[in-house]
């Protein structure tokens, strides 16, 4: 009977060794994970929920799935057919799997299709667009997170385990002390209780950042409080200038030229009373647009119907839906020069708020920006990083405006 009890109290210990490693790895998994999001970390990793069954049953409602995200100045990962990848689109987040790779003018662009969709996605994706690829979904774990995100959730399952690890050490602490409170060489080691009090307030403190910053969705679409973009004001994200014929329509080719605006920040930033310039002549916002956080505005001369107007000369521009647009009664400033120029943006308090210039013009960036042949456009990349610098423009030889 003794070796009988012998052998079950070890393997007891061995279950309870083995069970505690196991929270041990998934409690500093969650802790890399929330202070990598509090602290807006560079983590390889982006968990987002998944509301809708647009994917299922691949990756049905209710499941958290982990992107890995690619550097925003990478282009050329070979995404292939049958991938899922999370891409924006507007100010919004969407998972659903590549349907087909398709090249245009040496271009690469995808088409995708959710699972549970009978057809594919309207808009052919561009690989700069791209955030990432599913690799890990768990089914249903992201019901558990969307509780721990309601604070009876974050209570029961954050804040009173963290107690219990604490109150269990401070147990121990005083039993081993009453044990050797005679001896003047104690074997306590103060270090375990110690560590697991500085964790236990690292994570909760840093647990409620991560758990508000998991997206959600509808129907797919990831609402997530971050960007993927480090930028921290309204920008001057795209400049399409040089206006070629397959998108110009009636007027001169300034009437056709636009500039993209984009706000990396969590918060809707109010454009009324806003002014945009070229570098002789600017102009001022009218009414009281807003460009809602992680949100595009596109600014030009000419309205929403006549960008994206698609009976003229095979079509225009593919604009997302939510892009806000602001349109100007005449051309921005005085039209701007294809050779070289400026775009100087500022708030209603005349305070710039951000400016950029191309080619021969060096007013506001020395040196400029390339310039780009017609058709072409000059966008910031990553999106909304402004280092005030020419390299934070790229040639986009297909232009994005709205996302």
């Amino acid at each position: 009977m003794g070796l009988f009890e012998s052998r079950f109290e070890d393997k007891m210990k061995l279950f309870v060794t083995i069970l505690k490693a196991t929270t041990l790895l998934v409690f500093v998994g969650i802790m890399v994970l929330t202070i990598g999001a509090y602290l807006n970390l560079p983590l390889p990793l982006k968990p987002l929920v998944v509301k809708t069954g647009s994917m299922a049953p691949s990756v049905p409602a209710g499941s958290l799935v982990l992107v890995t995200k690619k550097s925003p100045d990478v282009i050329g990962i070979n995404y292939v057919e049958n991938d899922i990848i999370t891409f924006k689109s507007g100010k919004e987040l969407v998972s659903h799997r590549v349907f087909n790779v398709v090249r245009r003018d040496g271009v690469k662009y995808f088409q995708t299709k959710g699972d549970a969709n009978k057809t594919v996605d309207s808009t052919l994706l561009a690989e700069k667009d791209v955030v990432g690829k599913v690799n890990f979904s768990i089914p249903y774990i992201g019901k558990f997170v969307d509780f721990v995100k309601t604070p009876l959730g974050f209570f029961l399952l954050i804040v009173i385990p963290t107690l219990f690890i604490i109150l269990s050490e401070i147990v121990a602490v005083w039993e081993e002390l009453r044990k050797n409170k005679s001896s003047s060489g104690s074997n306590l080691d103060f270090a375990k209780p110690l560590a697991m009090f500085f964790m236990a307030a690292i994570f909760m403190g840093s647990s409620h950042a991560f758990f508000s910053d998991v997206a959600t969705s509808t129907n797919n679409v990831f609402s997530a409080s971050s960007c993927f973009s480090s930028g921290t004001h309204v920008a001057v994200n795209e400049v399409f200038y040089d206006v070629n014929n397959a998108h110009q329509g009636q007027g001169t080719e300034s009437d056709w030229e636009w500039v993209e605006l984009f706000n990396p920040t969590t918060s809707a930033v109010s454009l009324a009373g806003w002014t945009i310039a070229d570098g002789n002549a600017s102009d001022a916002f009218q009414g009281t647009p807003s460009i809602p956080a992680c949100g595009f505005a596109i600014v030009s001369p000419s309205t929403e119907a006549e960008l994206k107007d698609q009976t003229v000369n095979g079509g225009r521009w593919s604009i997302p839906e939510g892009t806000v647009f602001i349109t100007l009664s005449a051309a921005i400033g005085n039209g701007f020069n294809n050779g070289g120029d400026s775009v100087i943006l500022k708030n209603s308090s005349a305070v710039e708020i951000d400016s950029m210039s191309y080619g021969t013009d060096i007013g506001e960036l020395n040196p400029s920006a390339s310039d780009v042949i017609s058709g072409h456009s000059l966008e910031r990349n990553p999106d909304g990083v402004d280092t005030n610098n020419a390299g934070d423009f790229v040639d986009r030889t297909t232009p994005t405006p709205g996302s």
